[in-house]
């Protein structure tokens, strides 16, 4: 591969990876949610302050958030798939692959916000 194709799959593949996802908006009257998904607790939460602050700034407002509420959803438990992810680590390091029983909807993250 030259370098101009690998200078350009490299661009590709730092702008893929650096765009935000939306989750789910439920609009309320003044009240309204925003629901995020991820690997992680914190992927998911910024999935949801993310949607937040995309609903809100679309009507040209901020967002506040009054609460939050996560949860995991996986379909091992967080100490396994945690163990889990520890080891395909290790076995990365070593040049080996080790597939996770994890997925990008493990955690679910609800957050209850306004736009002001």
């Amino acid at each position: 591969m030259n370098a101009r194709k690998l200078y350009i799959y490299s661009a590709l593949v730092i702008l893929t990876g650096c765009s935000q996802q939306l989750g789910t908006t439920l609009p309320g009257e003044t009240n309204h949610q925003a629901i995020g998904t991820g690997y992680t607790s914190d992927d998911s939460l910024e999935m949801a302050v993310y949607t937040a602050e995309k609903y809100c700034s679309e009507q040209g407002k901020r967002h506040a958030i009054s609460s939050t509420k996560n949860e995991y959803r996986g379909t091992v438990s967080e100490q396994t798939r945690d163990t889990l992810d520890t080891i395909s680590s290790i076995a990365a390091s070593t040049g080996n692959w080790i597939p996770t029983p994890g997925d990008d909807t493990d955690y679910k993250t609800t957050v209850n916000f306004m736009c002001l």
